[in-house]
């Protein structure tokens, strides 16, 4: 079973639990729905975290320290998506419904808790021209661009620890050739 779910994987990026003990993996479902998953490791039981609609995949999750909150990616369309927010309960199962982020752009992705600044960090813009922004994880107030820092920016990771952000850039060269 295991095995299997991983082969039906769709989109990237895993998430742990803070106990180790469990993955929070993108799965599309016999129902042919791609949704949120949590895996137990040892069991191989799947357990649903979201629900998205017919013809949206959920992908890119992320869990804060204390597992109490997701963060994910809910794509649309190929260069349409949203960033939402879901609360867990001390067993990482759902409590109430997901809360979709105002977007900063068509395109909103890789969201990652900073923990310290009660903020999610995310690429967003129009596709495949991305950057780096920030906004508070209730939702108040409206994303705010990193400026230059992030630039073509389509993942990110962050080390709570020290404060530092490293990010994956995604630049398409064109050559043009004459003959």
């Amino acid at each position: 079973e295991f095995r299997r779910v991983l082969f039906r994987s769709i989109g990237h990026l895993l998430a742990w639990t803070p106990d180790g003990k469990q993955l929070v993996v993108a799965d599309r479902g016999a129902d042919g729905k791609g949704g949120l998953v949590l895996l137990d490791l040892q069991s191989g039981e799947r357990q649903p975290l979201s629900t998205p609609g017919a013809g949206e995949f959920d992908v890119e999750p992320s869990l804060s320290s204390n597992g109490r909150l997701m963060l994910f990616n809910r794509i649309r369309a190929q260069t349409l998506s949203d960033v939402f927010v879901q609360e867990l309960d001390a067993q990482f199962r759902p409590t109430g419904a997901a809360r979709k982020l105002p977007p900063a752009g068509t395109w909103n992705g890789t969201p990652r808790l900073l923990e310290g600044r009660d903020e999610v960090l995310l690429c967003a813009g129009s596709a495949p021209r991305l950057s780096l922004w920030r906004q508070p994880v209730d939702g108040t107030g409206k994303p705010e661009s990193l400026g230059i820092i992030g630039d073509h920016a389509v993942q990110t990771a962050n080390d709570p620890a020290r404060g530092r952000i490293v990010f994956r850039t995604l630049r398409y060269d064109f050559d043009v050739l004459r003959f």
